[in-house]
């Protein structure tokens, strides 16, 4: 089976155009919801953002308005040099956490969130398995829902929560979705027969090898750490199975002791560059092309 290469991008290249931190952007939304919520980074934000949501007068019960909301604010990121960068690494899939089409507008600048479509094979209102853009010869797959869809932002813990069900109906259990060409077989079943289609980017996960950039990867993303956690399992016990690599690219500054021990354990290796903001994601792109050869 091809080992391809596949790059998992998460908000830290957006950062470099947005002239708000995290905490700000919280912020206004708390301001907007007039939710009187204080941000607290000891609190995991899908948690948060159920606060938020309860305590929003605004808000409270009409969660599809209130994403459709944030939606907007996120929606406000500019591209930069760096998107273009990326997008011109040899890698045909492009996954990431971000709801916002800045990648699929560096392709194609003619588009809007009304032209972008959704070519899953299954064409998912809340969950986002299967959800992607194809601009160009490249596929975005966004991973936690799409603006133009705003049910499909992933923030909340019940959210989250509905993700993971579904993920682990995919990969352990199998799926019921009604579709002629969606196999029904667990992803686990399809890879020891060398069966996989690539409908989803969780595939992705276990096939390719997987460069992580610009994401924190905090423990508050259950669901990309149960999947890396499946993994490791799965390879452990399938000693036969080619193992994909996995890569987490991160500043030396954010060095993680304890999270670099729990990544080494699971197989993925952790890359610290001793660099910040632009000279760093130079580094990281110099680094990535020399690994898939271009």
């Amino acid at each position: 089976m091809d080992i391809s290469h596949t790059i998992l991008l998460g908000n830290g290249i957006n950062n470099l155009t947005n002239d708000k931190s995290w905490a700000e952007l919280v912020n206004e939304i708390i301001k907007i919801t007039k939710s009187n919520v204080k941000f607290s980074d000891s609190i995991p934000f899908p948690l948060l953002y159920e606060e938020i949501y309860f305590k929003s007068p605004i808000y409270r019960g009409k969660e599809t308005k209130l994403k459709a909301k944030i939606g907007e604010v996120v929606d406000q990121i500019k591209p930069n040099p760096f998107h273009e960068e990326i997008l011109s690494l040899n890698c045909t899939n492009f996954l990431t956490t971000n709801y916002d089409f800045v990648l699929e507008k560096v392709l194609d600048p003619q588009l809007n969130n009304q032209t972008i479509k959704n070519h899953g094979v299954i064409k998912e209102t809340k969950f986002s398995l299967f959800r992607h853009s194809r601009v160009a010869d490249k596929k975005i797959w966004h991973l936690h829902g799409a603006v133009n869809i705003p049910r499909s932002i992933n923030l909340g813990f019940e959210h989250y929560g509905g993700h993971l069900q579904r993920l682990r109906n995919y990969v352990v259990n199998g799926t019921n979705y009604h579709s002629n060409s969606l196999s029904k077989s667990p992803l686990h079943r399809r890879i020891e027969s060398s069966k996989v289609n690539f409908d989803s980017w969780v595939d992705s996960i276990f096939l390719s090898d997987l460069h992580i950039v610009g994401l924190r990867l905090g423990f508050e993303e259950t669901d990309l750490w149960w999947l890396l956690t499946d993994r490791a399992r799965f390879c452990l016990k399938r000693k036969r199975i080619n193992k994909n690599k996995i890569y987490f690219y991160c500043p030396s500054l954010y060095k993680d002791p304890s999270k670099m021990e729990l990544m080494k354990a699971m197989g993925i290796q952790t890359v610290y560059i001793d660099k910040l903001e632009e000279k760093y994601y130079a580094e990281v792109f110099k680094r990535i092309k020399k690994r898939i050869g271009r």
